[in-house]
C-alpha cells in the first residue's frame, strides 16, 4: 500500500483535496489505517483519526436502510404505492409511484430540492414533504433511471418515521435503531454539540463542475445542525463508524450481534435492478469529459459495480458484485463480498464531480491489486 499512501499524499501536495481518512478491511481484520493532511488547511489543523466529517450522500444508504426495514417487518412491499401510505402524495402524476421506483431511482421526481425550499427550510422535514406533494414526476414512473438526491430520500424519510409506533422523528430513528446498535458512536443525524469540535469543515479545493455548485455545497456547514433532519445528506460520522457500517453490509446485515438487515434482503437491494439504462445525472459530466455512456447499475438504494469496464468510484478491479455509495466531491465506501473487502474513503476539500470519480477509481484499483488478494 506503499504506493496507494503516496498518491494520497501527492494529491493533498498538489492542493488537490486537503485531507484524506482511508481504512480498509479484509475479512473484517484492519488492513490498512491511513490519516492524511489536513481537516482544516487555512487554519493549519492537520487531520485527526476521530474527525468528523459531514458525510453527504453516504447517509443515503443509512436512510435506504430503514426503508428496507418497513418491508422486512411488513409495513410496506417493494410494490405499495405511495398514495397508499401518503394520502397527500395521490396528485399531479404520482399516482403510480411506488417504493421500489424510490428506491431504483426510477420516480421521475427530479434531482434538487422542491420548489420553494430555501436554506432555512432544507434541514425540515416537514416543509420538504409539503413542497413535494404538489410536485409532478418529470417522467413516467418505471421508465427512466434519474438520480432524485433530495426529494427521494424525503420521501423514504417521511415513509421511516410514518410508521414509527412510538411516533419519533426520523433523525430519532435512525440514531436509535441504527447507528446506537451499530456501536457508531461518533455518528449522528444532523449534528450533536459534543461533536462540533472535531468536525471537518465543507470547502471546496477544486472549481471543476459539480451537481449542486459550491454555494450549496458549503452551505451544508450550517445546515447539518442540531436540529436538520436531510435524510439525504444530513449527518455526521467518522471513518472508523463508516467501517462499521460497512462491515455490517459485508457480514449479510449483522456485526458485533446487532441483526440489522437479512442476507436475503441485502442479496434483494445489492441486485441491478435498472438494467441497461444510463443514469440521467451523468449525461452532462459524461458529455464534458468525453466517456461512453455506462448503465446505472443500480440496486435498492446501491449503487453496483457490476461488468465491464466503465467509469466507477469502486474501482475497475473490484469484483462485478461490490456495492456502496458515493459522497459528492469528497467521499466513497464500498464492500467487495468476493474478496472480503470494505473501503471506506472520506476526504476534506470537495472536487469536481468527474475528478472525484476519476481519483476513487485509481484509489480503488490500487487498494484492491495490493489487497484484494492477499
Amino acid at each position: 500500500m506503499d504506493a496507494f499512501a503516496r498518491a494520497v499524499r501527492d494529491g493533498i501536495g498538489a492542493r488537490q483535496f486537503d485531507g484524506a481518512r482511508i481504512l480498509v478491511a479484509r475479512h473484517g481484520q484492519v488492513a490498512f489505517d491511513g490519516t492524511f493532511g489536513y481537516a482544516d488547511r487555512a487554519k493549519g489543523r492537520l487531520l485527526k483519526d476521530d474527525d468528523v466529517f459531514v458525510v453527504m450522500s453516504l447517509v443515503k444508504s443509512w436512510t435506504t436502510v430503514a426503508a428496507l426495514r418497513l418491508v422486512e417487518r411488513g409495513d410496506m412491499q417493494f410494490t405499495t404505492r405511495l398514495a397508499e401510505v401518503i394520502p397527500e402524495f395521490s396528485v399531479n402524476g404520482k399516482q403510480r409511484i411506488t417504493l421500489f421506483h424510490v428506491l431504483t431511482h426510477t420516480s421521475g421526481m427530479p434531482l434538487g430540492w422542491p420548489p420553494g425550499i430555501t436554506y432555512e427550510t432544507m434541514g425540515d422535514l416537514d416543509a420538504n414533504m409539503r413542497a413535494i406533494f404538489s410536485m409532478a414526476p418529470q417522467s413516467t414512473p418505471g421508465e427512466v433511471v434519474s438520480y432524485s438526491a433530495t426529494i427521494g430520500y424525503a420521501i423514504l424519510g417521511d415513509l421511516v418515521r410514518r410508521f414509527d409506533k412510538q411516533g419519533r422523528s426520523y433523525r430519532e430513528i435512525l440514531n436509535d435503531d441504527l447507528l446506537a446498535p451499530l456501536g457508531m458512536r461518533d455518528s449522528t443525524i444532523g449534528s450533536r454539540p459534543e461533536l462540533e469540535a472535531r468536525r471537518v469543515p465543507v470547502v471546496v479545493t477544486d472549481t471543476a463542475p459539480n451537481v449542486f455548485g459550491v454555494p450549496m455545497l458549503v452551505k451544508m456547514n450550517e445546515l447539518v445542525n442540531e436540529t436538520a433532519e436531510i435524510p439525504g445528506s444530513g449527518g455526521l460520522s467518522t471513518g472508523p463508524d463508516m467501517l462499521r457500517f460497512a462491515e455490517m453490509l459485508r457480514r449479510g446485515g449483522e456485526l458485533d450481534g446487532a441483526r440489522i438487515l437479512s442476507p436475503a434482503m441485502l442479496e434483494l437491494a445489492t441486485t441491478i435492478h435498472t438494467g441497461d439504462r444510463p443514469n440521467s445525472l451523468y449525461v452532462m459530466m459524461r458529455e464534458e469529459n468525453l466517456f461512453d455512456a455506462s448503465p446505472a447499475n443500480l440496486g435498492l438504494g446501491f449503487t453496483i459495480r457490476g461488468p465491464g469496464i466503465h467509469l466507477t468510484p469502486f474501482g475497475t478491479l473490484s469484483s462485478p458484485s461490490t456495492f456502496g455509495a458515493l459522497g459528492i466531491g469528497s467521499m466513497a465506501y464500498w464492500v467487495d463480498p468476493e474478496r472480503g473487502l470494505s473501503v471506506v474513503m472520506l476526504t476534506a476539500g470537495l472536487i469536481g464531480q468527474y475528478n472525484n470519480y476519476s481519483r476513487f477509481q485509481r484509489w480503488s484499483d490500487m487498494i484492491t491489486a495490493s489487497i484484494g488478494e492477499m
